[in-house]
């Protein structure tokens, strides 16, 4: 569920290791002679063999929500999705498994508009197929309804109404003058006892609903007023630089263009110190809409990141005639550079692609001390990771920029 907006907000990088780790978690779910396969994308089939009861397969289902109940450990955030699941029986009226296979994806898109995190059986006497249910198996009964799309909408709705969004900011620090350069403005919800909600819980629903608009705005206007303050308290710093993370559709919103040039000049911000992340899936096949918006960006004057650099299928082609200003290099490059793995030539490789270009060139995901000691020794100016600080809230970004963590 979801899994598109986690490859938007947190980079194909991070959407492929999570699929890793649903992949085992699916594995301990199944019995021995049971088959997990992946299909494709995020859709994944299993195929549970001799059955003794109808009972069965629920259970297993039951068994698989509440593994992926539990929160995932990804590139060292906690990133939580659930899984909706459809299911369908075999019998004897099914000549092909390509009918039972559809009855069952059927079933499955059945549970992702009943709210998601939830199975759904597959029952032939009320939906157009050939498929059926042996009929001397009785149907158990299923689990509530989850709350409809319209319920999903409101609660988001109150969300950005109640003002229980707050931004924060992880840092970028240059690692030769051992100062701040910059943050990466982050959203963050706060629960009602007060705690951080990690954003892959509500950001991939909110930014999939009618609701994307209004919360690019809020971002907006919440990054420009803080870069308004930080030019005022900081003016030595010549305007401390600011990134945001919005998706491909949300830069190509039509009233976005409007929403930033109201927000900066509101704030009375210099463009040059606000940045635009967008993932390095855009550098596969841009859309034509989203390569002018990054131009129409850089002509008022703002900046363009491109994260999760050598992630993907990058197009050094496509990359040369973006208007991109810095590259974020993907936290899974540096796995493993610490001990001088193969990873240490890509590293080196996708640093001196940027530079060539002229680009700053981030060292994102440093997660240890000995990382960060093999970054610098490869001749990184910039780098940003929980070794360096994690995000954090404003008063405490502000005491970075007075006294920087230590590197």
């Amino acid at each position: 569920d979801g899994f598109k907006g986690i490859n938007d907000t947190l980079g194909h990088a991070a959407g492929d290791e999570l699929l890793v780790e649903m992949a085992r978690r699916l594995e301990m779910c199944t019995r021995p002679g049971d088959t997990v396969a992946r299909l494709g994308g995020d859709e994944f089939t299993i195929i549970l063999d001799d059955l003794n009861a109808f009972e069965d397969a629920p259970i297993i289902a039951d068994r698989i929500l509440g593994a992926l109940d539990r929160s995932f450990d990804i590139g060292g955030q906690e990133v939580s999705s659930s899984g909706s699941i459809g299911i369908a029986y075999s019998s004897p009226q099914y000549f092909r498994a390509e009918d039972l296979m559809r009855d069952a994806d059927i079933a499955m898109y059945r549970a992702k508009s009943a709210g998601k995190a939830r199975y759904e059986i597959f029952d032939a006497t009320t939906e157009n197929s050939q498929g059926t249910i042996p009929p001397e198996l009785p149907v158990p009964p299923l689990d509530p309804p989850a709350p409809p799309r319209a319920e999903l909408e409101r609660g988001l709705e109150k969300l950005l109404d109640t003002g229980a969004l707050d931004m924060y900011y992880q840092p970028v620090m240059s690692l030769i003058r051992r100062t701040v350069v910059g943050f990466e403005a982050l959203a963050r919800r706060r629960t009602s006892d007060g705690a951080i909600e990690n954003p892959v819980v509500w950001l991939p629903e909110l930014i999939g609903s009618p609701l994307a608009g209004r919360f690019s705005r809020w971002a907006l206007e919440a990054a420009c007023l803080q870069l308004a303050r930080w030019a005022e308290e900081f003016p030595e710093n010549e305007g401390v630089a600011l990134s945001v993370n919005l998706s491909p559709s949300q830069l190509e919103a039509e009233d976005f263009l409007v929403d930033l040039d109201a927000a900066s000049r509101a704030a009375g911000i210099s463009p040059a110190t606000l940045s635009f992340e967008v993932p390095d899936s855009v550098l596969e096949t841009p859309e034509d809409a989203l390569v002018e918006r990054l131009w129409e960006l850089r002509r008022r004057g703002f900046r363009v990141t491109i994260q999760d650099f050598g992630a993907g299928r990058t197009s050094l082609q496509t990359l040369y005639r973006l208007p991109v200003d810095t590259l974020k290099l993907s936290p899974t490059l540096l796995s493993g550079i610490e001990d001088g793995g193969r990873n240490t030539q890509v590293v080196q490789a996708a640093a001196a692609i940027g530079e060539s270009l002229g680009l700053r060139v981030v060292a994102t995901g440093v997660e240890s001390e000995a990382q960060l000691e093999k970054v610098r020794q490869l001749g990184f100016t910039y780098a940003q990771g929980f070794e360096i600080a994690g995000p954090a809230a404003a008063d405490r970004a502000a005491a970075w920029i007075k006294k920087p963590p230590s590197v």
